[in-house]
């Protein structure tokens, strides 16, 4: 659905003049990325939504988002794949770390963000087989994820000297899934560990 949307609106933009034809490739992966990242942050307002708070998928989306973009990770080999695995982790994450977050002391949340924070800075940015990252784009990547990860730390730790469970357990536990996604990305792709550090 959303091929046929993009390739619509690149069609509809070389006929008005828009954009020359030989632009329609760039367009269409434009498009397509805009209306991806879109739908997934729409599912994560809903996600919120549906388990009691919208603050649940927000958080979650703040510590998702620029950390794979930025710090990439492992690729699942298809789409659908990348698809269920993606919105099934917001779906546990949104419905079930607010669920375990008042049983669990603050103290393991600490230590599962430290953890993961560490296994962050230690690896970013991973990059993949299908494109590989030069140098300079390394080092532009890893500065704006250890950017990210620093406003995520405090966001976290001004949560937890207030002792608010559920949202620290959503920011670690966000951490966790990405720093898990990093050590796959090298331990299946060696070649894709950053030479930056």
């Amino acid at each position: 659905m959303i091929s046929k949307s993009t390739n619509f609106l690149t069609s509809l933009m070389v006929e008005t003049g828009t954009i020359q034809p030989d632009e329609v490739e760039i367009y269409n992966y434009l498009l397509r990325w805009l209306f991806e990242n879109i739908t997934y942050f729409i599912f994560f307002v809903i996600c919120g939504l549906v388990f009691g708070n919208i603050l649940y998928g927000l958080i979650l989306y703040a510590v998702i988002a620029p950390l794979r973009s930025f710090g990439g990770g492992v690729h699942a080999p298809t789409k659908l794949l990348c698809d269920l695995f993606s919105y099934g982790m917001v779906v546990a994450v949104t419905g079930l770390v607010p669920i375990i977050a008042g049983y669990t002391p603050m103290i393991i949340w600490m230590i599962i963000y430290c953890i993961s924070a560490v296994v962050i800075i230690r690896l970013v940015p991973v990059d993949c087989p299908n494109k590989r990252l030069s140098e300079e784009q390394k080092k532009r990547l890893r500065k704006k994820c250890l950017i990210s990860l620093l406003l995520i730390s405090i966001l976290f730790f001004i949560l937890f000297y207030f002792n608010i469970r559920a949202y620290c357990g959503i920011i670690a536990v966000g951490s966790l899934v990405v720093s898990v996604s990093d050590i796959l990305g090298v331990v299946t792709d060696p070649k894709s560990r950053s030479a930056v550090i």
